[in-house]
């Protein structure tokens, strides 16, 4: 019987396959430079190693972006790597990304040289000889390790393997991948002269791909825009947006460039950009932004301003924008602005602070606005109500006007009070000589108003409530409400004090400063007493009792019914006229406002013990509005009145505060010359 040669065969075949896959394995060696080891070690490092290297960091880069929460009330950045925390969340992800391509630069670098040709060597060979790496896959695993490094934050790391990537791959096209990478990484570490120059350097180098062009154009723009260049980043963003990798880029490059005309002065040109972006179908939220930003745009009254504002209601009514209901305000507000209907304007930023729930920027932002009016006007107690509130939601990272905004929350919450002093202290001393029936039938009346005022609020909630039930069985909403004037904010500006309460009570959270308590106690020109009480009226707010503002003696406990408490009244108006001139002279730079409160204490109390320092500014606020008469006028007071005061001595010799303080340190420099002849 024959044995089958068959199965000897196939044996000898396997072992002939596998013995020559181990010589050649064997010959793969990095030690070696041919070929075949060029090619096994490439296809091996991208193929597996880089691959999943690159995977990983593509899986950060999608979270980084998904995470990423952008602030349309602000120009957007150019890039989305900025923000610490998501360096933070993805770090794990880029940790993956540099294992693997560690790997591939350990494993299969090829740094050995080739054997030369015989014979003639042609200068394509000679370049070939040169090379310090032969695997072309190790210049990409370094680029995907510096960025890997750079999107975590690890710029000092980035920047090495970036430097070494330009030094040791000097011929490879990727060098330039390197140097646009550092140019961001100066950008974002503020070294913003050597970005510049690393720019300019290469748009001078012919040799920079075409591919790289618009990553240098959009990294120019994020160098302009971060000095707030916006002019200059123009040019720049229009060629990134034609070059473009890909939609998401074009659509926000498209975005930032509308941000940016509208900056410059151009709405048209803004708007025309903001439509670009709509028509690309971008997300919603992009979407929206672009059409609240387009109503920012329009000039003032006009059709265009109809459309927007049509569309601007259309958007309210949409229960998926219910959370775009702040900017949707407030981009009415701004549009009633720019028409020259401030009160209507003031009703829609209102809306705007009172529908923010999460915004805590778009908040401050309308809470702002409406301050600014009435500082411009100047109106400064309601003024100094809505800068209270703004201060609770500011930073001073997102706010360029931080500073000014705590500023004026400072001064003008105590010009506020002030004002407001003066206006209770006098109210409640006419009401201090009503009789009795009179005084009775007034404090009746005004717990009748807040009875009425509590019931119709009760009711409101009511009704909110059955809409808010309605909506969310129909899905429908009516979010517009009446725009009447007037009706939110102070009722009227003698009845302060209800304004501030009701303030507090529909805007919501605010830094815990309870100075506005003092806000809510008024007398109306009308002798209507309104709920609140003032700190000293002959006795500290806190052995006030503790009332019911829906009883007379909670209102009678206030007026100051004897000859004593109406002495400690004046002189907390005394006081209160005192520190308003100060601050309008000093903070607000208002010397008309300044030498009104200074005059008004003049007449009503000409004996105080502050007329002397009283007459020396008005001197001096005359003297800087170029009214030489009022200014002499006082001066002539101050010398005859009071020759031996401080300020009368100024007056006369301007150096003599200098010979005061002189006298005053010559104790202690006495002190430090006898001590020093004492050691010595």
């Amino acid at each position: 019987m024959n044995v089958p040669r068959l199965p000897v065969a196939k044996h000898l075949i396997q072992l002939t396959f596998w013995t020559g896959c181990i010589a050649l394995l064997s010959s793969c060696s990095t030690q070696k430079n041919t070929w075949i080891t060029r090619t096994y070690h490439g296809i091996t490092a991208h193929y597996n190693i880089y691959f999943n290297g690159n995977e990983s960091f593509k899986q950060g880069l999608l979270k980084e972006q998904k995470a990423y929460k952008n602030d349309y009330t602000r120009v957007l950045s150019v890039f989305t790597y900025d923000d610490d925390n998501i360096a933070k969340s993805i770090s794990g992800d880029m940790d993956r990304a540099i294992k693997k391509v560690s790997k591939i630069i350990a494993l299969h670098s090829i740094k050995a040289k080739p054997e030369l040709k015989r014979g003639v060597v042609s200068e394509k060979d000679k370049a070939f000889y040169s090379k310090n790496e032969y695997n072309p896959w190790i210049v990409h695993a370094y680029l995907l390790m510096g960025k890997a490094y750079f999107y975590k934050h690890d710029y000092k790391l980035a920047l090495e393997t970036f430097r070494f990537m330009v030094s040791q791959f000097n011929t490879d096209e990727e060098r330039y991948d390197a140097w646009v990478w550092i140019a961001r990484l100066y950008i974002e570490t503020a070294e913003m002269k050597d970005a510049k120059n690393l720019m300019e350097m290469l748009d001078n180098d012919q040799q920079l791909p075409k591919r790289l062009v618009p990553d240098l154009n959009a990294t120019w723009a994020h160098y302009y825009i971060r000095l707030e260049d916006y002019k200059n980043a123009l040019p720049h963003l229009e060629k990134a947006v034609k070059g473009a990798h890909n939609k998401s880029d074009r659509i926000r490059l498209t975005y930032i460039l509308a941000q940016l005309y509208s900056l410059n002065g151009q709405p048209q040109k803004a708007i025309e950009y903001y439509t670009k972006v709509i028509h690309m179908n971008p997300p919603y939220e992009t979407t929206f932004n672009a059409r609240i930003s387009m109503a920012a745009n329009v000039e003032g009254a006009s059709g265009t301003a109809d459309y927007v504002k049509k569309q601007l209601f259309k958007l309210a009514k949409d229960q998926k924008n219910k959370d775009y209901l702040d900017q949707i305000y407030y981009a009415l507000g701004n549009l009633s602005f720019k028409e020259n209907n401030v009160n209507e304007a003031i009703s829609y930023y209102a809306q705007s602070a009172q529908s923010s729930v999460n915004n805590n920027r778009q908040k401050a932002l309308s809470y702002i606005a409406v301050a600014d009016i009435y500082f411009n006007r100047p109106d400064y107690v309601p003024a100094a109500a809505y800068y209270d509130s703004a201060s609770g939601f500011v930073d001073q990272k997102s706010f360029k006007n931080y500073d000014l905004i705590m500023s004026r929350a400072r001064n003008l919450s105590q010009l506020a009070t002030d004002i407001t002093t003066v206006q209770f202290e006098d109210s409640v001393q006419v009401l201090s000589h009503m009789d009795k029936e009179a005084l009775n039938k007034l404090i009746d009346k005004v717990i009748e108003k807040v009875m009425q005022k509590e019931a119709e609020e009760r009711q409101r909630q009511a009704d909110q409530m059955l809409a808010d039930q309605i909506n969310a069985e129909y899905g429908q909403t009516s979010t517009l409400g009446t725009t009447s004037t007037g009706k939110w904010y102070f009722y009227n500006q003698t009845v302060l004090a209800q304004g501030a309460i009701e303030f507090k009570r529909k805007w919501g959270t605010r830094k815990l400063e309870d100075n506005w308590r003092r806000l809510n106690k008024n007398v109306s020109s009308g002798g209507e007493l309104a709920a609140g009480g003032t700190e000293g009226n002959g006795k500290p707010e806190e052995n006030k009792k503790t009332l019911s503002n829906k009883t007379r003696e909670y209102y009678l406990q206030y007026i100051p019914f004897t000859d004593s408490l109406r002495a400690l009244s004046n002189q907390r108006i005394e006081k209160a006229l005192f520190d308003a001139g100060t601050i309008y002279m000093e903070n607000l730079k208002e010397p008309v406002l300044a030498s009104k409160s200074f005059e008004d204490l003049l007449k009503r109390f000409p004996n105080s013990t502050l007329v002397p320092q009283t007459l020396y500014n008005l001197y001096n606020l005359y003297t800087g509005m170029g009214k030489s008469a009022e200014a002499a006028l006082y001066k002539d007071q101050l010398s005859k009145k009071y020759p031996d005061s401080y300020y009368a001595r100024v007056l006369v010799d301007p150096d003599y505060v200098n010979q005061l303080r002189e006298l005053q340190n010559k104790p202690q420099r006495d002190y430090e010359q006898t001590y020093a002849r004492y050691l010595n």
